[in-house]
């Protein structure tokens, strides 16, 4: 990416822009990374000089035309860069027996991302065609269609159904044999209850691995992929796109398909990083921080505030405990209310009108909205463009 780097700042001065748009080196490097991985796949047949040629030209006539959506700032491009981090590479190892320790990263294969993203995608059609068949037949379109070329913008509830298709798949093809054993790990999209808190740290695991954080998955089922990162050359059974060996011979896209892609590529991408950025300063993430950081990583009175939490935390599960054996008793007889003392009827009083669950969720970490992403009309835009190319080359 180097060279497209390069090639981007210096064909953007001859355009009177600035090299990077605003962004940092790091982050305009996700971008590019983020693009070729797609057009690799949007456009088989190419090379990488025509690929990185198309990714040059389409980030400068984006930084002319759209300045505010290329130029992400700050927070957003540090969130991009992050995200293109943990899908180029594994988290950072460190020798054991080296003196001073030396930290590694493995690269990873890019080739996850862009299945793990059209896995998500078809989970996110099934919902979409599911609850919107009606609907979308009456007007001509079908509901699976990206929010952005009038398709539907799926709920959080449906964004939920989404993950639960997803979970299956991890139960049916990614566990381990020892997994497979394990009685947490069982459960099916059709029961009652949703899947274990166990099993959705797995998922969270493995979707963090292949697509750099798990709300890339919801930012997929809530509004679909761009084409660029589409499922064009394979069927939905194979695991990666076919080769480019045998796509030689094709049709390539007309340039302008491809260059309308890449822009809409570039906002859906910064749409991901403005709304990942964002959740960064959510009131509730400096507790979670707290909560979840190394003890050798917290100040002084962040590890007395999180003593305390555990405590506390600990001291209320005790008392719910004890509740429910007294809602126990006096339900099936073997106690009285009224023979019970002052403070165990306190205690069930509090247990049977939420106030000591409520206690205890005071307590936990603090739950963030539910992950939105919001799409700008530009991809709307890239959309009426490539659809004007098309037919204008039939």
């Amino acid at each position: 990416m180097a060279a497209a780097s390069s090639s981007t700042g210096s064909a953007a001065a001859e355009h009177g822009q600035p090299a990077a748009g605003g962004m940092s080196d790091a982050a305009l490097e996700a971008l590019e990374g983020f693009l070729s991985l797609g057009l690799k796949h949007f456009w088989a047949c190419s090379t990488e000089p025509d690929r990185e040629w198309a990714v040059t030209a389409t980030l400068v006539d984006h930084a002319t035309t759209s300045g505010e959506t290329y130029s992400l700032g700050a927070d957003a491009g540090d969130a991009l860069a992050k995200l293109w981090a943990c899908v180029k590479f594994d988290a950072p190892k460190t020798t054991q027996r080296s003196k001073p320790p030396v930290a590694w990263k493995q690269a990873k294969d890019q080739e996850n991302f862009i299945y793990w993203a059209r896995l998500c995608q078809r989970h996110r059609e099934l919902i979409a065609e599911d609850a919107f068949a009606a609907s979308a037949a009456e007007q001509g379109v079908p509901g699976s269609l990206p929010s952005w070329r009038g398709g539907v913008e799926l709920s959080e509830t449906q964004n939920t159904a989404c993950l639960k298709l997803t979970v299956q798949h991890i139960l049916d093809h990614e566990l381990t044999p020892k997994q497979r054993r394990n009685p947490a790990y069982r459960w099916s999209v059709h029961d009652d209850k949703g899947p274990s808190n166990k099993l959705r740290s797995l998922h969270d695991a493995i979707v963090h691995n292949h697509l750099g954080d798990k709300r890339v998955a919801m930012h997929v089922y809530q509004h679909g992929l761009p084409r660029l990162l589409c499922e064009v050359d394979a069927p939905p059974s194979s695991r990666h796109s076919a080769p480019a060996a045998e796509h030689r011979g094709q049709r390539a896209p007309a340039e302008d398909t491809i260059q309308a892609a890449l822009a809409e590529a570039i906002d859906w991408i910064a749409a991901l990083a403005i709304t990942l950025s964002a959740r960064q300063t959510d009131v509730h993430m400096p507790v979670l921080r707290m909560l979840s950081a190394r003890l050798d990583d917290l100040s002084p009175g962040q590890r007395e505030e999180r003593r305390a939490r555990i405590s506390n935390f600990r001291q209320v599960a005790d008392q719910i405990a004890k509740a429910k054996r007294l809602a126990t008793d006096r339900d099936s007889g073997k106690r009285r209310f009224d023979d019970m003392c002052a403070d165990d009827q306190q205690l069930l009083e509090d247990f049977d009108t939420g106030r000591m669950q409520k206690r205890r969720r005071s307590i936990l970490a603090p739950r963030g909205s539910a992950f939105r992403s919001q799409l700008s009309s530009a991809s709307a835009a890239a959309e009426h463009a490539a659809a004007s190319s098309s037919e204008d080359d039939e």
